[in-house]
């Protein structure tokens, strides 16, 4: 877009605010249907993309990515799951779950996750769900023992529930005695068994685990405590839990930068103003995103957090701006006359100085509000209170920031007494040369503080650049 445009565009929308803004917000509710209709009724917006949510974080990179196809090659070349992990716990009984009721309630739901598996939609005749082969429990690992000489005997570490409580001390005996179940699928105090459920995808975590949960509802009264963990469990978590923080941070950011707005301008159609533009910056972004196809997932669903203080901060833009430097200020060269003087430096000819100073301060609003552009035009006034280079100190000013609306003048916010502490000081000229760059960056910097953070005025302290 050519500057020209750009221009034009910004004339019109200031000179018809009224019909902008009820423009924005019309575009804007029409992007939000298209985005909705084909997830709310499918059956008439089928050409329509519907919305598509995506929780894994793998995705968040591309199918081509070197690390990710790396990745996805090792899993299918050594036969990796995605793992759902089940963790039976029990503190109350003395022999911790491997109490008879225990082991054959775990026995159960061993047995039942095996049969954890529906058809695939996509491929039919195949299943998807938990990979029975690969299961690890206490009834799916083997106990290889010595039978007599030169002879070895395999069986399950629990081929069947015990009936008595000698066998079920029997089998954390014989798992204890395996270095590869100890403390993997047996905890060494006998509290604790694992169940680790391989899935054909880690899209199946969340049906996995609601069915185990479902399963398990009975053991209240039990002291079994049943924990579902794993990879694909936690990102799933994680992914909705993103979707609802994003429905509770989303109007939290909007109610800060409001109060924050408030306390700063103290003006309801300013405030109002800026609200509208980042409200329907956030909602028409998310919109597109969704009727252009693309998938939302973690990074994406805080797009509206990070969109609405950016549109905020390009709600105003400098028109024009004004330095005033009162005449009742004192003017002095001398060191002696530091105390009674308000503008003062040394060892420079004695010209205008209060010229000098309204160029230094012109060419630092240029600097500093450059970033301040938006639809609501503005005014920058400001009033010089002190300017000097007193020998025993470190070079400041002190000056009275106000902004106000350039169409009639009325403050956009309360008026901000500043006091800068320079980091250098060169004798100035009437143009503002460069060997007066550093304190007008010092300036420039304060002036853009106060302009993008509200209350900071009460003290700027710049270091040297």
């Amino acid at each position: 877009m050519s500057e020209n445009t750009e221009s034009s565009w910004l004339q019109f929308a200031t000179d018809r605010p009224r019909l902008t803004v009820w423009a924005m917000v019309v575009a804007t509710l029409a992007l939000v249907a298209l985005a909705a209709l084909p997830s709310v009724w499918p059956e008439r917006f089928g050409l329509l993309n519907p919305l598509t949510i995506d929780t894994d974080p793998e995705n968040m990179l591309s199918s081509d990515e070197p690390v990710r196809v790396f990745h996805d090659d090792m899993k299918e070349q050594f036969s990796l799951y995605d793992m759902v992990v089940v963790g039976v716990v029990n503190e109350s009984n003395p022999d911790g779950v491997f109490n008879v009721g225990s082991l054959r309630r775990i026995y159960e739901l061993t047995e039942y996750a095996s049969t954890l598996r529906w058809p695939d939609p996509d491929n039919p005749g195949r299943q998807e769900g938990v990979v029975e082969e690969d299961m690890l429990a206490l009834s799916r690992v083997d106990n290889i023992e010595q039978e007599g000489v030169g002879s070895v005997r395999f069986s399950w570490l629990m081929p069947e529930p015990p009936d008595t409580r000698n066998q079920a001390l029997a089998i954390l005996e014989r798992a204890q005695r395996i270095p590869l179940f100890d403390n993997t699928l047996v905890s060494a105090d006998g509290k604790a068994v694992a169940l680790y459920l391989p899935l054909t995808s880690k899209d199946m975590s969340y049906r996995v685990r609601e069915a185990l949960l479902d399963k398990v509802a009975g053991w209240k009264d039990t002291g079994d405590q049943v924990y579902i963990t794993g990879l694909p469990v936690a990102e799933d978590t994680f992914g909705v839990q993103m979707f609802y923080q994003m429905a509770i941070s989303a109007p939290l950011a909007m109610l800060v930068i409001f109060l924050a707005m408030w306390w700063f301008f103290r003006h309801i159609r300013l405030i109002t103003s800026a609200m509208i533009v980042a409200m329907v910056a956030a909602a028409s972004t998310m919109a597109l995103l969704v009727i252009s196809g693309s998938t939302v997932h973690i990074m994406s669903s805080m797009i509206p957090v990070f969109i609405m203080p950016i549109a905020v901060l390009d709600a105003v833009h400098i028109q024009h701006t004004n330095v005033s430097v009162p005449d009742h200020l004192r003017v002095a060269q001398a060191p002696s006359l530091l105390q009674s003087a308000d503008i003062v430096w040394h060892g420079e000819a004695d010209t205008d100085r209060r010229d000098q100073v309204r160029a230094i301060f012109e060419a630092a609003i240029r600097q500093g509000a450059v970033t301040a552009y938006g639809p609501v035009p503005a005014a920058l006034e400001v009033e010089v209170l002190r300017f000097y280079n007193p020998a025993s100190e470190t070079p400041s000013a002190e000056f009275i920031l106000t902004v106000v609306d350039a169409r009639n003048g009325n403050p956009l916010a309360e008026p901000r007494q500043i006091a800068v502490e320079l980091s250098s000081f060169a004798p100035p000229v009437a143009e503002a040369q460069p060997d007066n760059a550093v304190m007008i960056h010092d300036l420039a910097r304060a002036i853009e503080q106060q302009l993008a953070t509200p209350g900071s005025y009460k003290r700027t302290k710049l270091a040297a650049y």
